[in-house]
């Protein structure tokens, strides 16, 4: 897909969220997993914090730019 079509559907507010990984820290260190459907339930079923800031974020950042998708602020991811 396109850049542009993928970023243009997030500022239309048509993005949703999905489980991407499990990190698993033990004393041997960490390990990372793929999400399994069991995984992927259990984050849908735990919902949202109780309270989600409402900060803006900076548009022109060179580490993270959500900005670019239509998050514009900390909210949005939620």
């Amino acid at each position: 897909m396109p850049l542009e079509y993928i970023r243009t559907e997030g500022k239309a507010g048509r993005m949703g969220a999905r489980l991407m990984g499990v990190v698993a820290d033990g004393p041997r260190g960490r390990i990372y997993l793929s999400p399994s459907n069991e995984h992927q339930a259990i984050a849908e079923s735990a919902g949202l914090p109780e309270r989600i800031p409402d900060t803006e974020m900076v548009p022109n950042s060179r580490y993270m730019t959500p900005t670019g998708y239509g998050m514009t602020a900390l909210s949005a991811f939620y």
